[in-house]
Parts: structure tokens; sequence; C-alpha cells
């Protein structure tokens, strides 16, 4: 299995010129004319990448605000992956005549030709989101015949368009946090051997690109569309791209993290409580730690969201990985011991090498280490013996 990774890895080069992004727009993107048409989005997973994001028509910046092409679908989730505490800003676009296959399991199965993407924000006071936001990246996701091909732009405010950086960059940013506290973050924009990482999932133990938030029990929730606040799945639906949604009763919903921040972690108890940090834990670390995860294979910790063997989501597991990541700890769940346990010491930290995950974020999400805290310290008391 690794040797499977070495080896995509080093044909990542070869990616770019064999394995990219195709751009084939009717016209260029309007750079500020009178009627700010748009033009037709039309793209392909082969071919070369383009270098900047105006030529696919996808976003532009007008008067510093980023903007999507109107034919693409915003979305939000229910449980977002926790990013140094960026916005997103989430769209996607299906090829006509072509919809959206139902998985009440895994990610919604989009049709070749799709497009996702994913933009990365930060606002200068995060108690006013709305003011003072800042484009930092855009992350361009495209359906191939087998794999998604990722693609992240970097945004340039005084040219008001992004330029695709496979090699990936670090910028340092300035922000108050939700809570009120100054924070200074390490941003990382991904190199694309990176993002690998977090979007490879083993198929017949081989690794294919995937896509990690668009799964229906994340999408499961209401967004604003045209005014009308309408419920996320059943709009999808309604443009006829997601023909064969069951009724919405019959679909499973994540704890809404826009919930546990208004009413604090500290009124989650019993059977909520537990939800909460498991579906918490499978957006921000499923991805690797699941059987079809790449690391998940190696370390034997499973911490999607419906894995019903303890053992198996680290109480009382002794792991088989840890490195400097363990801090002396014995298991990666103590039960009412967070300070004993390796999954906390590794939320909490931000020593690279030991925080988890290792890359995606260089700061502490304190509302999320508090959630699994709080869960590990309610967890019934067990006895860890090796």
């Amino acid at each position: 299995m690794r040797r499977h990774r070495i080896a995509r890895f080093a044909t990542a080069a070869l990616l770019l010129s064999l394995g990219a992004l195709a751009v084939a727009c009717s016209e260029e993107p309007d750079a500020g004319g009178d009627d700010g048409a748009w033009p037709a989005v039309a793209l392909t997973a082969v071919g070369k990448p383009p270098p900047l994001l105006s030529t696919t028509g996808l976003a532009r910046l007008e008067n510093g605000a980023l903007v999507y092409h109107p034919d693409l679908v915003p979305y939000e989730l229910n449980m977002p992956l926790f990013s140094d505490y960026a916005l997103k800003r989430r769209a996607f676009w299906v090829p006509p005549g072509k919809t959206i296959g139902w998985r009440p399991d895994g990610t919604l199965d989009f049709p070749e030709g799709s497009i996702i993407v994913k933009s990365f924000l930060f606002a200068a006071d995060f108690r006013e989101p709305e003011k003072n936001v800042r484009a930092i990246e855009t992350r361009v996701l495209v359906r191939g015949a087998e794999d998604w091909k990722a693609w992240p732009y970097i945004w340039d405010a005084t040219t008001g368009d992004a330029t695709l950086e496979v090699g990936g960059h670090v910028e340092t940013i300035a922000f108050v946090d939700p809570e009120g506290q100054p924070r200074e973050a390490s941003y990382l924009v991904p190199q694309r051997n990176q993002c690998l990482d977090c979007h490879d999932q083993l198929r017949e133990d081989e690794p294919h690109t995937t896509i990690i938030g668009p799964k229906a029990r994340l999408l499961n929730r209401d967004n604003v569309y045209g005014g009308e606040t309408v419920n996320q799945l059943e709009h999808f639906q309604k443009l006829g791209l997601l023909p064969d949604l069951p009724p919405i009763a019959q679909v499973d919903r994540a704890t809404s993290y826009d919930e546990i921040r208004a009413t604090g972690v500290a009124n989650l108890t019993g059977e909520a409580l537990t939800r909460a940090a498991r579906d918490y834990l499978d957006i921000n670390c499923a991805h690797c730690h699941s059987p079809a995860g790449v690391e998940g294979n190696t370390s034997q910790l499973f911490l999607h969201h419906d894995q019903d063997n303890p053992f198996l989501y680290g109480v009382c597991k002794a792991p088989s990985s840890a490195g400097k990541g363990g801090f002396g700890r014995k298991y990666d769940v103590v039960p009412g011991k967070p300070d004993d346990s390796i999954l906390m010491y590794r939320l909490e930290t931000t020593t690279l090498g030991a925080m988890m995950p290792d890359i995606g974020r260089s700061l502490e999400h304190t509302l999320g280490s508090q959630l699994v805290r709080k869960w590990i310290e309610e967890l019934p008391p067990v006895q860890c013996n090796r």
C-alpha cells in the first residue's frame, strides 16, 4: 500500500500534463464590463490545468467580494471540517443532462464532468464574519472517469484573480476568533501531493482520489436559495439533479455545528453529546481513519460516525504507530480521562508530527477540543489494561 502511495506521489509532476483540468469556455470571463456576463461553464478532467481561475469562469472577485458563476449550486455542511477557522464557500456544478446518484452512506455519486468548488476566506474578526472578509484560496475538484482531480488556486486581491499553485503556499494570517481571542494562523494552501493525503481512499487496495464533504447526512439541512429557506437535498431534487432522493424524513442528519456554537458544549449530554462528538471526529478525521482510509488501515483506528465497536474507535486501544503523537499516553481513548487519551492530545497540540489532522490546521480548534474532551469525560469508566 505504501509503495502504491509513493508511486502516486512520484507521478504528480506527470499528472500536471496528463491528468488535470481542461477548459473550454465560449468566451473569456468578463473582467468588469457593463453587463458582468458570465461565460458558459464547460470543463473536463483531461488536459492541462488553467493557470488562472478566471479562465474557467467559475468564480471572480467583484469589489473584493467572492462571487460564483450563477450556474453553480451553493451548499453547506452540518458539521464542517476545521481549517484554522477559515470561512468556506462551497458549490457544485453538474453537466447538463446528467444527475447525481443517491447514496445513503458515503459521498453522493457525482457524474463524470462534475465540478466542486470550495473557497477559503478569513474575516478580520470572526464575531462579524460578513465584514472585512478576504478570499485566500479556491480549490477546484473535477470528476474524471476514475478519480477526482484537485487543484488549488490562490487569490490576489490586486488582480482580482486566483492563480494555480500546485507547489503549495503558507501564509501568516492574523484575526480575532469567534470567542474574541486574537489568533495567528500559519495557513496552508496544500501542495497537490498533500491534497492526496486527505482525499485518497482505498478501492481494491489501490488509492483513488475522491471527495470528503458532500454526504447525504451532512447535506441534510436548510439553506437559502432565491430568498427562500429550503432543505438542500430537496432543492437539488427540485432542480432535477437528485432524482432518487427518498423522503427527507428517512435521511439521516448529522449534528448541526451551528447549533453547538449557539448553545455551547456544556449543554450537551448523553446521546446528543456522543453523536455530536462522533460526528465531529467523522468529518475531521475519518477521511483517513476509516476502513477505506489510507492511514486508517495502518493505525486500525476507525473514527467514522457509525463505527459501533468502541475498541476500533479507540477505547482502551493501544496505538500501532503513534510515534511522538502519543506523548507518553498508552491508549487512544481512556474513558473518563481525556488527559490520558492520545486522541485528546492530538486534537489539542499544534506540534508538527503530533497534531491531527497532520495538515490543514496550525491552530487548536477550541470548541472542537471541548466537545471531544466532554465526550471522553462522560464515557462510562473502563479499566484499560495492556
